[in-house]
């Protein structure tokens, strides 16, 4: 399967918009970092790329 390369400020956007949708959901408590990642088909790495926790994701979000 070839490689996607997406544009780093749309993968930062798509990874807010899972987390956002899990957050709703699940609840922040429940939905796990492995959950985010899963749903954005990001691996762990470059999920840490663009946050360095999932603490930063919810401030993004705010």
């Amino acid at each position: 399967m070839p490689r996607v390369i997406k544009h780093p400020e749309f993968r930062r956007e798509e990874l807010l918009d899972h987390a956002q949708t899990l957050f709703l959901t699940q609840g922040y408590d429940k939905a796990s970092l492995n959950d985010v990642i899963a749903s954005a088909g990001v691996s762990k790495g470059a999920f840490y790329h663009y946050f360095p926790s999932k603490e930063a994701l919810l401030e993004a979000l705010a």
